[in-house]
């Protein structure tokens, strides 16, 4: 990849949005926001999910990135949380087990996507990219309110 190849790349994953960042390791969820910072977005960082949850309540969130396991509540069960009270949140979930040891956790309704650990960066920017995208094709889901959640196929 030329370095012109890399810039432009790197420009077509910019954005302005708000990103809540879960997960519960500290080195790799520092770097993940440094990233996405240096990328134009605006990132709420949570070490743990009831820590995700407070931060839910304070301000709008176009995209939820979290890991799929950590202690206490799981990233799926903090999606499914924030989906409650605000369907149609996008979610980019990270895990370091594979697809199979992660079937067991279910299926939950577009936009979703996953990526399996190690990945690269210009991958997790990619997928983040296009959660955020297909938002804006439909309709904003607002700030967090009450509702139910729907669950259904939506694996990437």
């Amino acid at each position: 990849m030329t370095e012109d190849t890399a810039r432009q790349a790197l420009a077509a994953t910019r954005g302005n949005e708000t990103i809540l960042l879960v997960d519960d390791e500290e080195v790799a969820r520092q770097m993940l926001v440094e990233v996405l910072t240096h990328q134009g977005y605006t990132v709420l960082d949570a070490g743990r999910s009831a820590a995700a949850l407070a931060l839910a309540e304070k301000a709008p969130i176009d995209l939820l990135v979290t890991d799929m396991s950590m202690p206490g509540m799981s990233g799926w069960d903090l999606a499914k949380s924030l989906r409650s009270r605000c369907p149609g949140l996008p979610v980019l979930f990270m895990s370091g087990y594979d697809e199979h040891e992660t079937a067991c956790w279910g299926r939950m309704e577009p936009p979703v996507k996953r990526l399996f650990k190690p990945f690269s960066l210009e991958t997790f920017l990619d997928q983040a990219r296009l959660l955020l995208d297909h938002q804006k094709k439909t309709p904003a889901p607002g700030p967090l309110e009450k509702s139910g959640t729907a669950e259904s196929p939506g694996h990437p």
